[in-house]
């Protein structure tokens, strides 16, 4: 709907002219009650609020609070508020007393008195008030002089820029905001410029009522600097005392490079360097460089692995491409397996976390084409490390080739395809290292297979929606892999076995069947007004029938095929059960919040194997060498949390092998917020270790952070190890944030199966670096 109104232009200008007379109104009328005045600077100033007067003869102006509130003068962009506001137009000179508040270019000064020059906008502010003239750092004291100082020269001007500089006489500065403050300085003068440099006379350095440092005159720097110093100085059991030392340049947001330089008293000299990058834009990079290397002195590192020259070398990269492409890559390489335990305690002051890159041994570069509904790859992997890591298998792919269709509806009918092709030359091996003493490592590949492998895909599904949320969907697919240049090594010393180049056909299919149900009841806890259960079950059957069975491709030894990916598991005709459930309660408060009370997950795979050949579980990839009459319990798996109090809650996961009555890993935990700042977390883990012959390993954890308040933080974290009744892992501490440093009481403690305990002890102060203040990361309390 449009509506139209038709004014005449006699109309117009009568109401032109009543709208120009209404502002000549109000603006006599505002004149009359407040009338500005103007400098030789032509600096307007405006008196509001208050009872005010005004004397011709003396040209004073004067305004006292009233039943409104207080006077305020305003000039420019500044303002002073107070009971008393005394104006001299002649010398442009503003008195202020009772309760003055300046608002001075973003800071807001709170005094008892104050005397201020319009002209040059300098004066003098008595009994200053505590004032956060810096962010994060508040002032008070006697005598605050506001004045102005050279800063630099402009480009192309005659004159320097002038820049705010205050100096306060006998007053303390603290840069905590609480009554009390923990710490404080007091001296006699500080003459304070924001962003340029702060100097102090006669420092005393109190905590409470007790001066603990002196210095007669200290200066620094206050200029936004791209380069900060940081320091770190620790006590590490095997490796001395340390001395670590950073650079950080960061010439801008988008670069930054830190230079490590290290001394360790027992170990020696480290020395490193890390690039970070993080471009904008529809193609920027980001990525990161790190090296560091140590050469470590002899013998006095008796109680440390004994290479002499030891380092660690990491990169990370990714960046999006046009047409839609991503490249990524990550690797890392380092001296010995050691260099873990050994230097665990520097790194984590590098920021470089060494247990994200024990769980990715295999480096590697990805490149990826994206579509709508597809996706190419192209990766190469490859084991840096001349080492093994827990035991476990890694593949190596030089290169492989994957390519996916999604799921897509054939000729927008109900009927749903996808693809898979699969290519690459891989490489699989198995080995452990293991420490025997500080002077000798064990490592020893137990195994390895390599083969070319071609894998294809192709599977159609058709989903039958059904009354009450119920979804059928059955599908049907085919499958077709071949294996070129097959091999396997195994023994001391290593035996080849090569086998025949094959090709491997299978059909497959089976029907899955879901739901999603809501069942809503009557709370059962005062703080839901309304609550409910959320259950959604899953049903699947699988067929597969290979063209080959499994132990007809062998050598007729011991000896498995390589496989090499574990859908290869799939080798063996069988029927698959399997059935998960996945279940939620939830609650929705008065103000209309939702937030989970209980989840549980909980599964189970059962096989029909005729063949009675099954080597693999299904779930994790296994040398499984029994044979199974009929039927085999694969795994059951189980995830529970629940959440009856905001500060209490009980979780377990778990993986149980049925048919051999094995639990292969279970973990339970508690956390516990009793207060608000006290965060406690308990777990009890049960878990198989690859390297103690299987044998069940039972640990309980505890972990303690207490936020004492916005400065202090206090922590405990433990480990204990109940088979063998030790404690692996002690750290207790605690942290004073001080604005530009911190200041940390830590002892650590931590103990290596073969390698004994080390001892860790950090006493000191750690600087944050210049003019950087809590920008920078926090020190890191857990590891």
């Amino acid at each position: 709907m449009k509506v139209y109104v038709k004014i005449s232009f006699g109309e117009m200008m009568r109401k032109s002219i009543e709208f120009l007379l209404f502002l000549f109104i109000l603006a006599s009328t505002v004149w009359a009650q407040n009338p500005p005045v103007a400098s030789e600077n032509n600096i307007p100033v405006d008196i509001i609020g208050g009872e005010l007067s005004f004397d011709n003869e003396t040209q004073n102006m004067h305004s006292k609070s009233n039943a409104n509130g207080d006077p305020t003068v305003i000039f420019e962009m500044q303002s002073i508020t107070a009971h008393h506001i005394h104006y001299n137009q002649a010398s442009k000179i503003i008195y202020a007393t009772g309760a003055v508040r300046l608002w001075d270019e973003g800071n807001i000064l709170r005094g008892d008195y104050l005397e201020f020059y319009i002209d040059s906008k300098e004066g003098v502010l008595q009994n200053l008030k505590s004032s956060e003239i810096l962010d994060g750092v508040y002032f008070a004291g006697e005598t605050l002089v506001l004045g102005h100082r050279p800063a630099k020269v402009i480009k192309d001007a005659t004159q320097p820029e002038m820049v705010r500089e205050f100096t306060l006489f006998n007053g303390t500065v603290t840069p905590n905001d609480l009554p009390v403050p923990h710490y404080h300085i007091k001296y006699n003068k500080i003459v304070f410029a924001p962003k340029v440099r702060a100097t102090i006379t006669n420092m005393f350095f109190h905590v409470g009522d007790w001066p603990i440092a002196y210095a007669p005159v200290f200066s620094r720097s206050l200029a936004d600097h791209e380069l900060t110093y940081f320091i770190d100085v620790d006590s590490y059991s095997d490796l001395g005392v340390a001395f670590m030392n950073r650079l950080l340049w960061k010439p801008n947001d988008q670069w930054e490079l830190n230079l490590y330089g290290d001394y360790f008293t027992k170990a020696g000299i480290g020395k490193g360097a890390k690039v970070e990058m993080d471009i904008p834009g529809q193609y920027g990079p980001k990525g990161m460089i790190y090296a560091n290397h140590i050469k470590q002195e002899e013998p006095d590192n008796d109680r440390i692995y004994d290479g002499a020259d030891r380092y660690n070398l990491a990169l990370e990269y990714q960046q999006d491409l046009p047409y839609d492409m991503r490249l990524s890559a990550k690797g890392h390489r380092i001296s010995d397996s050691e260099y873990r335990w050994d230097y665990r305690g520097p790194e984590s002051a590098h920021r470089i976390d060494l247990i994200e890159m024990q769980e990715d041994s295999v480096s590697h570069v990805n490149l990826t084409k994206l579509w709508d509904d597809q996706s190419l790859r192209a990766t190469f992997a490859s084991r840096l490390d001349p080492f093994y890591y827990n035991g476990l298998p890694f593949i190596e792919r030089k290169p492989q080739i994957h390519f996916e269709q999604y799921p897509y509806s054939i000729y927008d009918s109900n009927i749903f395809a996808d693809f898979r092709l699969d290519y690459g030359r891989y490489r699989r091996e198995e080995g452990v290292t293991f420490p025997l003493d500080v002077r000798n490592l064990y490592s020893r590949t137990t195994f390895y297979d390599e083969v070319d492998r071609l894998d294809a895909e192709l599977r159609v599904s058709y989903p039958i929606h059904l009354p009450e949320r119920f979804t059928l969907q059955p599908w049907v697919g085919y499958r077709g892999t071949n294996y070129s240049d097959p091999m396997r090594a195994e023994g001391t010393p290593f035996t080849e076995y090569n086998f025949d180049d094959e090709t491997r056909l299978m059909l497959e299919g089976g029907v899955d069947l879901s739901t999603r149900t809501v069942y809503e009841f009557k709370p059962f806890l005062d703080k839901y007004a309304k609550m409910r259960a959320v259950v959604e079950p899953i049903l699947q059957y699988g067929y597969y029938h290979p063209d080959t069975d499994l132990e007809e491709i062998t050598t007729g030894t011991n000896i498995r095929f390589p496989y090499i990916d574990p859908v290869d598991e799939f080798r063996f005709k069988m029927h698959r059960f399997s059935a998960m459930v996945r279940t939620k309660i939830q609650g929705k408060t008065a103000e209309g919040f939702t937030s989970d009370f209980m989840r549980l997950s909980a599964g189970a795979v059962y096989d029909i194997i005729p063949d009675e050949n099954l080597r693999y579980d299904s779930f994790e990839l296994f040398d499984d060498f029994a044979n199974h009459d009929d039927y085999r319990f694969s795994d059951l798996v189980e995830d529970f949390s629940i959440y009856p109090f905001d500060w209490l809650t009980f979780g377990n996961s778990l993986q149980f092998d049925i048919e051999d009555s094995q639990l292969r890993s279970s973990y339970t935990y508690t956390t516990v917020q009793p207060i608000d700042p006290v965060h406690v977390t308990t777990g009890y883990l049960t878990y198989k270790h690859p390297l103690l012959d299987n044998e069940e390993q039972r640990d309980v954890t505890l972990n303690v952070n207490w936020k004492l308040s916005n400065k202090w933080q206090a922590y405990y974290t433990s480990w204990y190890d109940i088979d063998d009744e030790v404690f692996r892992r002690n750290h207790v501490g605690l942290v004073r944030d001080m604005y530009d440093f911190y200041g940390i009481i830590q002892v650590g403690q931590r103990r290596h199966p073969t390698l004994g305990t080390d001892f860790k002890i950090s006493f000191g102060l750690q600087f944050w670096g210049i003019n950087k203040g809590q920008t920078q990361e926090a020190p890191t309390l857990f590891y």
